[in-house]
């Protein structure tokens, strides 16, 4: 398990990986799971676990938040299902579909990959194909493998979105040692031809500027290289040399983040060795410059955290020194003036030495293009001291005009003596919250930044009867300004005995400063505790939708899922009378940047008469705020239908599942949820 409060390392503002933006397609939840090839995905965060927003802190430098997010969509209709597409590559012999995965490209399309066989179960090829959202027109498919790459039914296959708009699909046996990436509406070469060697062990990591230009990244305990892809030159594009990236004196496999400037020009910050990350530039020429001297702070051991500002400078924060307290160090860097001495940034007061638990959780949050903000719990006591011996206050530092304001005290209560319940959180708009439970657990409070302004302390638990002497309270937290939410664990005390009851939601409304309540209820069925099986998604438009597979009725247990859309709860259960299990195979996943408001989520189902056969059904469950929930009937099969993936976008989103009938016969289907008519 990880701890309550992990620190996170600093893919805050860098971009994500490519790996870690392919998603293995073939794999669904409460299904066993293929070896995972991805690094860093930032996803996939067990609820109650960690208290977190959106389960995925990654973001690009590009993607700094503005003062002006996009307005949030209105849907004036509910969802509604459309007929299925079939979009094998081979829509008359319906060849099996060992794989399958879909990515969004844009408003209007998106781009399938499946595996698929050739003409036997024994030989398979990678083909792809784009679907026109609005209209449900599927373009011809085209095959990225070749025959040496000797696919089989279980081979890997991924797809994914690179960090600027590019599409990359990833393929091999014992791993992912393809790539080719859509930029332009054109298919590169392989990446492997330029990275030689390229082994399923190795990682690989991608940007795209707004030139069109994509920086590829390639790390191994042997070689860390650089290419830059040039999709204008050439019918395919074309790959430059390879760059070395290693570090002088350095060996091993390097960490490498990536970002880029407004004008086109990529850069790399390396950690290699000893020490903090050294910088390296590539010029609008296409040169690149020598690896620059290294920060003072942020080895890799040291769980560095960094974020780019508009103007080109990163600002990079660090844990130093051992022990169960550790204090919080910071430089900053310019394409000028390179990193800046190390400077203490875990300051209660401007002369005091401050100090935060171990695993903190996140420090650095976004505000706007030009400030970040330090937030976290922090104690006036030497590094080296016990938790227990320190009071910690919730401490804020903002960092604008190329220099770090004075701390403020954002008062949550009075000081705390050791650290236990107390919390710093990143909502999904990357916002922070602060939380303190009691120390008897009856109740807690939290405060959190809306934009740039703090809010007023909030009484969570908002004298809802749900709480009190003899309930004790775990809370987590998801959604930002939009929509804020809180899902609480409940236990009940009585003398040595302690008892799980029914897990809470609240909505929280931090300008009113109240907590509505509502038990997670699905006819008999309960949610019980924060299990990690439960998937939490806020919409774009402040709607929060859970799925959990685990919800109870007595010794019985069954999916269910429930929804507020500012309002009040609505929840039922998966699985119908004439089934006897069932589990979520796809959820939403991420958090609303205001341009969508659907959440769908797909469940695997096993009737409870078998005399057809051992199969299962596929249902989706779609809502975007209007009205209730809308299921649709996929797949009912004498044998497993197969999911493969989920969208959610504007006031719907899509769904790619495979049927495999009695006859023989496969069929990859797609089904687009539309706001009705």
């Amino acid at each position: 398990m990880a701890s309550r409060f992990p620190w996170l390392r600093p893919l805050l503002f860098a971009p994500v990986p490519l790996l870690a933006l392919l998603a293995t397609p073939s794999c669904s939840k409460g299904e066993e799971e293929p070896e995972n090839p991805l690094t860093e995905t930032g996803t996939d965060t067990a609820a109650g676990d960690t208290p977190v927003g959106d389960g995925d802190a990654a973001d690009g430098p590009t993607d700094t938040p503005t003062d002006t997010p996009p307005p949030p969509i209105t849907c004036k209709k509910g969802p509604a299902f459309a007929p299925a597409l079939r979009v094998n590559h081979n829509v008359d012999n319906l060849r099996n579909v060992a794989r399958a995965g879909m990515i969004q490209l844009d408003a209007n399309t998106i781009v399938v990959a499946m595996l698929e066989a050739i003409d036997t179960s024994a030989r398979h090829a990678i083909w792809v194909r784009t679907v026109d959202v609005n209209t449900g027109k599927i373009a011809d498919d085209e095959r990225l493998d070749v025959d040496a790459d000797g696919l089989k039914s279980d081979s890997q296959l991924a797809i994914g979105l690179v960090r600027g708009g590019a599409v990359a699909v990833g393929w091999g046996n014992g791993g992912l040692t393809h790539y080719r990436l859509l930029v332009k509406g054109k298919w590169s070469p392989d990446v492997a031809t330029a990275f030689p060697g390229l082994a399923g062990t190795d990682s690989v990591a991608a940007l795209q500027a707004s030139t069109g230009q994509l920086l590829v990244v390639r790390t191994s305990d042997a070689l860390n290289q650089a290419v830059v892809y040039k999709p204008d030159e050439g019918p395919k594009g074309t790959f430059t040399t390879t760059q070395d990236l290693a570090l002088d004196g350095g060996s091993g496999r390097a960490t490498v983040d990536l970002f880029g400037f407004d004008d086109g020009r990529f850069g790399v910050m390396v950690w290699q060795g000893a020490g903090g990350p050294s910088m390296r530039l590539r010029s609008l020429s296409g040169a690149w410059t020598a690896a620059g001297a290294k920060a003072e702070l942020g080895a890799l051991g040291s769980s560095p955290q960094y974020r780019m500002l508009a103007d080109g400078s990163i600002v990079l924060v660090a844990l130093e020194g051992t022990g169960e307290l550790r204090k919080v160090v910071t430089s900053t860097w310019t394409a000028t003036d390179g990193w800046l001495s190390a400077r203490l940034l875990s300051k209660v007061t401007v002369d005091g030495n401050g100090v935060v638990p171990a695993s903190p959780g996140l420090v650095l949050y976004p505000v706007s293009a030009t400030e970040v903000e330090y937030a976290a719990w922090t104690g006036a006591c030497a590094a080296g001291t016990l938790a227990k011996d320190c009071q910690f206050k919730a401490i804020t530092r903002s960092y604008t005009g190329g220099a770090w304001k004075d701390p403020v005290d954002q008062k949550l209560g009075a000081d705390r003596n050791d650290a236990i319940g107390l919390g710093a959180v990143m909502l999904g708009d990357g916002s922070p919250l602060f939380f303190k439970v009691a120390e008897d657990k009856f109740s807690a409070v939290l405060k959190a930044r809306v934009g740039k302004v703090w809010s007023d302390s909030v009484d969570l638990t908002g004298g809802s009867p749900l709480f009190g002497d003899p309930v004790t309270l775990s809370p987590a937290f998801y959604g930002g300004a939009a929509g804020l939410y809180s899902l609480t664990a409940r236990q009940s005390k009585s003398g040595a005995t302690t008892t799980t009851v029914t897990t809470a939601l609240g909505r929280i409304d931090l300008t009113k400063k109240t907590v509505t309540w509502d038990p997670v209820l699905a006819g008999t069925y309960e949610l019980r505790n924060l299990p990690g099986d439960m998937y939490p998604y806020v919409d774009g438009a402040g709607g929060f939708t859970v799925g959990a597979n685990s919800a109870v009725d007595g010794a019985k247990t069954a999916p269910i899922l429930a929804h507020n859309n500012a309002g009040s709860l609505e929840a039922f259960v998966v699985v119908a009378s004439d089934e006897s299990g069932g589990f979520f195979t796809h959820v939403p996943s991420g958090v609303g940047d205001g341009t969508h408001r659907s959440a769908i989520y797909v469940a695997s189902v096993a009737p409870t008469d078998t005399s057809g056969g051992p199969g299962r059904r596929l249902r989706a469950y779609a809502w975007n705020g209007i009205g209730s929930g809308v299921p649709k009937l996929l797949a009912n099969e004498s044998r497993s239908p197969r999911p493969f993936g989920g969208l959610s976008f504007g006031c719907g989103g899509a769904v790619l599942y495979a049927v495999d009938p009695v006859d023989g016969s496969h069929a990859l289907e797609l089904v687009f949820v539309r706001e009705g008519t």
